[in-house]
Protein backbone atom coordinates (compact mmCIF):
# COMPACT_ATOMS: atom_id res chain seq x y z
CA UNK A 1 0.00 0.00 0.00
CA UNK A 2 1.20 3.14 -0.54
CA UNK A 3 2.64 5.55 1.85
CA UNK A 4 1.43 8.29 0.53
CA UNK A 5 -2.05 7.60 0.55
CA UNK A 6 -2.00 6.41 4.41
CA UNK A 7 -0.46 9.81 5.11
CA UNK A 8 -3.11 11.69 3.48
CA UNK A 9 -5.41 10.16 5.11
CA UNK A 10 -3.88 10.69 8.43
CA UNK A 11 -3.67 14.18 8.00
CA UNK A 12 -7.25 14.34 6.82
CA UNK A 13 -8.11 13.12 10.17
CA UNK A 14 -8.36 15.80 12.58
CA UNK A 15 -10.89 17.48 10.67
CA UNK A 16 -13.21 14.18 9.96
CA UNK A 17 -13.27 13.52 13.83
CA UNK A 18 -14.57 17.11 14.39
CA UNK A 19 -16.96 17.30 11.60
CA UNK A 20 -18.45 13.81 13.13
CA UNK A 21 -18.17 15.30 16.63
CA UNK A 22 -20.06 18.41 15.75
CA UNK A 23 -23.03 16.51 13.98
CA UNK A 24 -23.00 14.20 16.76
CA UNK A 25 -23.69 17.84 18.83
CA UNK A 26 -25.95 19.67 16.99
CA UNK A 27 -28.05 16.33 16.30
CA UNK A 28 -26.98 16.47 12.19
CA UNK A 29 -28.05 13.75 10.51
CA UNK A 30 -27.71 15.21 7.14
CA UNK A 31 -23.77 16.33 8.16
CA UNK A 32 -23.49 13.05 9.71
CA UNK A 33 -24.27 11.38 6.64
CA UNK A 34 -22.16 13.31 4.34
CA UNK A 35 -19.03 12.72 6.33
CA UNK A 36 -20.04 8.97 6.97
CA UNK A 37 -20.32 8.60 3.18
CA UNK A 38 -16.73 9.86 2.72
CA UNK A 39 -15.43 8.06 5.76
CA UNK A 40 -16.75 5.00 4.33
CA UNK A 41 -14.90 5.23 0.90
CA UNK A 42 -11.77 6.31 2.27
CA UNK A 43 -11.45 3.59 5.00
CA UNK A 44 -12.32 1.05 2.26
CA UNK A 45 -9.73 2.05 0.10
CA UNK A 46 -7.08 1.34 3.24
CA UNK A 47 -8.41 -1.53 3.93
CA UNK A 48 -10.10 -0.29 7.65
CA UNK A 49 -13.10 -2.04 6.77
CA UNK A 50 -14.67 -2.17 10.56
CA UNK A 51 -14.22 1.71 10.01
CA UNK A 52 -15.80 1.55 6.19
CA UNK A 53 -18.65 -0.60 7.39
CA UNK A 54 -19.72 1.55 10.50
CA UNK A 55 -19.69 4.52 8.13
CA UNK A 56 -21.74 2.80 5.67
CA UNK A 57 -24.46 1.75 8.44
CA UNK A 58 -24.43 5.14 10.19
CA UNK A 59 -25.00 6.81 6.75
CA UNK A 60 -28.08 4.43 5.54
CA UNK A 61 -29.47 4.95 9.17
CA UNK A 62 -29.37 8.87 8.61
CA UNK A 63 -30.92 9.21 5.45
CA UNK A 64 -33.54 6.22 6.13
CA UNK A 65 -36.33 7.80 8.11
CA UNK A 66 -37.97 4.25 8.95
CA UNK A 67 -34.80 3.62 10.79
CA UNK A 68 -34.03 6.59 13.25
CA UNK A 69 -30.76 5.99 15.51
CA UNK A 70 -29.58 8.62 18.26
CA UNK A 71 -27.35 11.05 16.25
CA UNK A 72 -25.22 11.92 19.05
CA UNK A 73 -24.55 7.85 19.76
CA UNK A 74 -23.75 7.05 16.29
CA UNK A 75 -21.30 9.78 15.90
CA UNK A 76 -19.08 8.61 19.67
CA UNK A 77 -18.94 5.35 18.15
CA UNK A 78 -17.70 6.89 14.71
CA UNK A 79 -15.61 9.03 16.08
CA UNK A 80 -14.18 5.32 18.75
CA UNK A 81 -13.83 3.76 15.41
CA UNK A 82 -11.77 6.34 13.61
CA UNK A 83 -9.32 6.93 16.24
CA UNK A 84 -8.71 2.95 16.34
CA UNK A 85 -8.20 2.91 13.16
CA UNK A 86 -5.84 6.07 12.67
CA UNK A 87 -3.58 4.28 15.65
CA UNK A 88 -3.71 1.16 13.90
CA UNK A 89 -2.44 3.13 10.33
CA UNK A 90 0.17 5.70 12.53
CA UNK A 91 1.81 2.22 13.92
CA UNK A 92 1.99 0.54 10.80
CA UNK A 93 3.89 3.31 9.69
CA UNK A 94 5.90 4.01 12.82
CA UNK A 95 6.74 0.21 13.04
CA UNK A 96 9.47 0.45 9.92
CA UNK A 97 9.29 3.11 8.00
CA UNK A 98 10.84 1.61 5.44
CA UNK A 99 8.86 -1.30 4.41
CA UNK A 100 5.89 -1.37 2.26
CA UNK A 101 2.47 -1.69 4.42
CA UNK A 102 0.60 -4.79 3.09
CA UNK A 103 -2.71 -3.93 1.38
CA UNK A 104 -5.44 -6.48 1.96
CA UNK A 105 -6.55 -8.45 -0.73
CA UNK A 106 -8.76 -7.26 -2.98
CA UNK A 107 -12.88 -9.62 -2.80
CA UNK A 108 -12.59 -12.50 -5.02
CA UNK A 109 -14.61 -11.68 -8.27
CA UNK A 110 -18.46 -12.86 -8.27
CA UNK A 111 -18.99 -15.26 -11.17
Amino acid sequence: MRRDLIETYLSQDENTVRAITAAGRDGDGEALAFTAHALKAASAILGLLALSGEATDIEAACRTAAAPIDISLAAAGLVTECHRATAALRGALQADPGRPIPAEPPPAPVT
